[in-house]
């Protein structure tokens, strides 16, 4: 009888191209993907990228709706300049059109995930520390959007987080499909450092009906 023949591949995320690939055969590509830092937002560059990413699939509308958990009175988008150097501005109902580049932090890493959820349709997004920069007052609306979207776009995200308002608004927003989350604590048991898995279901009883901090 012949042995069964096993084949081992060793994966490796490419940050030039943003994909998640076997080796360097680009025809092994296995999913977009992308990574977040809580910096990022200061990153001009990577900004307009994403934006312009999202710009490109028609997702003005959905990025509206996010930035509505930040100021309700922004009705649109647009990239204004010429060549290469172009600039997002907000059409805002008191402001006028106005650029991104003279609002707080929030609202910029909020549009750097939101758009980086739109152009990674069927992929995977990595972020650190998402709550950084994004005020608790937004974070409920915030992440009902994050939800959401990610469901339409089938986009896959993993994040890290110390804020239990996080978890809480994050909880909120997934009440109704709670199979779709899964957290993963770090463990030290004296022995070494080990990963404990709690299901949507468990953590949401965990916080609401026990009141217990999982961060």
């Amino acid at each position: 009888m012949k042995s069964k023949e096993h084949l081992t591949s060793n994966f490796q995320l490419d940050e030039f191209d943003n994909n998640f690939k076997i080796g360097n055969d680009p025809s092994l590509r296995l999913m977009k993907t992308d990574y977040l830092s809580p910096v990022d937002h200061y990153d001009q560059n990577k900004l307009i990228r994403v934006i312009s990413n999202a710009v490109k699939i028609d997702g003005e509308n959905d990025i509206i709706k996010m930035l509505h958990a930040f100021d309700k009175n922004i009705i649109g988008l647009e990239l204004l300049g010429e060549g290469k150097k172009m600039i997002p501005y907000f059409q805002h109902n008191k402001l006028g059109l106005i650029p991104l580049s003279v609002f707080g932090d929030g609202i910029k890493k909020g549009m750097l995930i939101a758009c980086s959820i739109l152009s990674l349709r069927e992929g995977v997004l990595l972020i650190d520390d998402i709550e950084s920069e994004i005020h608790t007052s937004a974070l409920k609306d915030f992440f009902q959007w994050v939800v959401n979207d990610c469901k339409k776009y089938n986009t896959q995200m993993f994040i890290t987080t110390h804020s239990v308002e996080a978890i809480d608004a994050i909880l909120a927003a997934s009440k109704n499909n709670l199979n779709d989350i899964a957290c993963y604590r770090l463990e030290d048991d004296n022995d070494g450092i080990y990963i404990n898995r709690t299901s949507g279901e468990k953590l949401y009883n965990i916080r609401y009906s026990i009141g217990l901090d999982v961060r």
